[in-house]
């Protein structure tokens, strides 16, 4: 038995062509139901999915203030506007470090530096979720270590000018 939808939702025409597809499949000797659950178990161990399941995590540690709601919506918004366009379908297992490297490569020719690093660094979160829930081998983004340019980096003015600031302690 292998239900082809729900009828408002699911027109005759449609569970008659889900019908005949399935039946193409049983001629081939493979067991419809089963080429389903597998196709369901493949989204959830997509990119997407494993960093949508890490983001819900760490939308619970925003509930119980352990982390800033900032901190959730920043993240949110890397992943959604540089990684997942790229690699979000992909299955997390099969993304190399040359793939994740060329898709923080285009963030920081945009000179996003600092947006890069930390998109890296949000990816080896996900990565490393990815190990515990026993979805891939290890987090790639070690690899990239030391590839990406550092951000330039401004600093204030001279102590002294700061007016209330106490100057540091003369060498002897």
């Amino acid at each position: 038995m292998l239900s082809m939808g729900v009828f408002p939702d699911v027109s005759l025409l449609q569970a008659r062509e889900r019908r005949d597809d399935a039946r193409r499949l049983l001629t081939r000797k493979i067991d419809p139901g089963a080429e389903r659950r597998a196709a369901r178990v493949v989204d959830r161990q997509s990119f997407e999915a494993v960093a949508r399941d890490y983001l819900a995590k760490l939308a619970r540690h925003v509930r119980d203030n352990k982390r800033s709601p900032e901190t959730l919506k920043k993240a949110t918004w890397m992943l959604e506007r540089f990684v997942f366009p790229d690699l979000g379908a992909r299955p997390i297992s099969s993304i190399t470090s040359k793939e994740l490297l060329v898709t923080l490569k285009k963030i920081e020719s945009q000179n996003f530096h600092e947006t890069a690093r930390r998109t890296k660094q949000k990816c080896g979160q996900i990565f490393r979720h990815a190990v515990g829930l026993g979805l891939t081998e290890h987090d790639i983004t070690v690899d990239l270590r030391g590839l990406l340019e550092a951000p330039l980096v401004e600093h204030d003015a001279d102590h002294r000018a700061c007016p209330g600031r106490r100057p540091p302690p003369c060498p002897r």
